[in-house]
């Protein structure tokens, strides 16, 4: 007996999404790009496409998610809000399923399976394959050759292709949204969150002020992931989930300062660029930056009158001063080794011994952010550590040469070196090139 299958399965397009069936069962076009937003439902809506084409079209089909755990657990596991599975978008046309492979295996010989890609080692799994369709999801944070891989199997089959994908950064998901946006042989939409929030006639309205409100979320992650925003944040932003969970974790606040411990300074001094000096203060495992100072090509005793003026007006306990390796280099202003002259005016000083590399210090930072707090007067701290970006130039790992992002590291790599233990504060070396004056302390 012939069995009807009505198309789409078990799915009704929301208004947003109707387009692009249009274009699919109407107009013929088989190449589909969508940017959007989570909580949009870009995958059950492109499973649903790529479902409809392998009961109409026998071929084999694949959805490529970054991670194999992810995709497990979205499209073959875990029921959405509504209490559906991926697999009842399909059920009626399935004859066998596969779940070490993860993959259907539909009435009229179709398949569709799960793959990931976010290695360059996945790559082979999509190589040889005679591609009939492909979903693939989150491309902003999948393998980026990932699309030319399979091209030429698609293009012998006359295949269908769905990218989906929330912003990234500009990555190279934003080169292939904005090489494909004005090509008559692909549908490419673009979906905010606030552009698909309708409201009972059917019109755009704005996000609902209880969603900002109760959202915990940093304004960052607001606008990347429910804005569409490609110019914050990507793959070459080298803090940017820990400062995430710093801003939604509450540790971006008015944090008073421990008038019973000391504020520790790191320094990063400049010679023809700015003078960056970070005020924090490591207690019960806690780093909490208070405070942040940049100053270009001033004498160092400028600098000097910051810090007497900081302490003085915060009534603050004067902790070791942290400068570089190269605080052992004799200033031109003074005659004197840097960390000597903060040592001659009322501080101690130490220099630090190099960072055996930036990727050491980098790493050593994201694995300890979740101890970092950053008072509301660092604000330049904070903006800071989310714009650090990669720098794609060097061999090994760093960031674009900054003065405060340099004094912000210092910081760690004294906390890393011990060098902030208070029971030991008294009694470091007050130098580590010559011996101080007496009466330093109470001056």
């Amino acid at each position: 007996m012939m069995q009807f299958i009505k198309l789409p399965i078990n799915y009704e397009p929301r208004p947003y999404q109707r387009p692009a069936w249009i274009a699919m069962t109407r107009e013929g076009i088989k190449r589909f790009l969508d940017v959007r937003a989570r909580r949009l439902g870009k995958d059950r809506n492109h499973f649903s496409m790529l479902a409809t084409c392998a009961i109409m079209f026998k071929g084999a089909y694949i959805i490529a998610i970054p991670e194999l755990k992810q995709g497990r657990s979205i499209f073959w596991q875990e029921p959405a809000s509504d209490g559906l599975l991926f697999h009842d978008f399909i059920s009626p046309a399935v004859v066998s399923t596969n779940s070490i492979d993860m993959r259907w295996t539909l009435f009229n010989g179709s398949t569709i399976q799960i793959k990931p890609y976010n290695k360059l080692s996945d790559l082979s799994k999509f190589r040889g394959n005679s591609l009939a369709g492909i979903l693939i999801s989150e491309c902003a944070f999948g393998h980026e050759e990932l699309y030319e891989t399979i091209e030429p199997a698609i293009n012998e089959n006359n295949g269908f292709v769905f990218i989906n994908s929330t912003p990234n950064g500009e990555n190279h998901f934003y080169d292939q949204y904005k090489s494909v946006m004005n090509d008559p042989n692909w549908h490419v939409s673009f979906t905010a969150f606030c552009d698909a929030y309708l409201d009972d006639a059917n019109t755009i309205r704005a996000i609902p002020d209880e969603f900002l409100i109760n959202s915990n979320m940093s304004e960052e992650r607001m606008r990347r992931e429910y804005g569409c925003d490609f110019s914050v944040g990507g793959n070459n932003t080298m803090f940017l989930n820990q400062m995430d969970d710093l801003i939604e974790e509450n540790r971006f606040s008015e944090f008073p300062i421990n008038l019973n411990e000391p504020v520790y300074c790191s320094w990063d001094h400049g010679y023809n660029d700015a003078t960056a000096i970070v005020f924090f203060q490591y207690i019960d495992g806690w780093i909490t930056i208070h405070d942040s100072y940049m100053l270009s090509k001033h004498l160092m005793i400028d600098h000097i009158n910051h810090l007497d003026g900081w302490f003085k007006e915060n009534k603050a306990i004067k902790g070791t001063q942290f400068l570089p390796h190269d605080g052992k280099n004799t200033n031109d202003q003074t005659g004197l080794k840097r960390v000597d002259f903060v040592n001659e005016n009322g501080y101690e000083a130490f220099s630090m011994p190099r960072v055996s590399t930036k990727k050491d210090i980098i790493e050593y930072m994201r694995a300890n952010m979740n101890r970092l707090r950053i008072n509301k007067r660092a604000f330049a701290v904070k903006q800071k550590l989310y714009a650090a970006v990669e720098d794609k130039t060097k061999m090994n790992l760093t960031w674009k040469h900054d003065d405060l992002l340099d004094a912000i590291s210092y910081a760690f790599h004294a906390i890393r070196l011990g060098l902030c233990d208070v029971k030991q504060h008294h009694h470091r070396p007050r130098s580590n090139t010559s011996p101080r004056k007496k009466g330093w302390l109470e001056r």
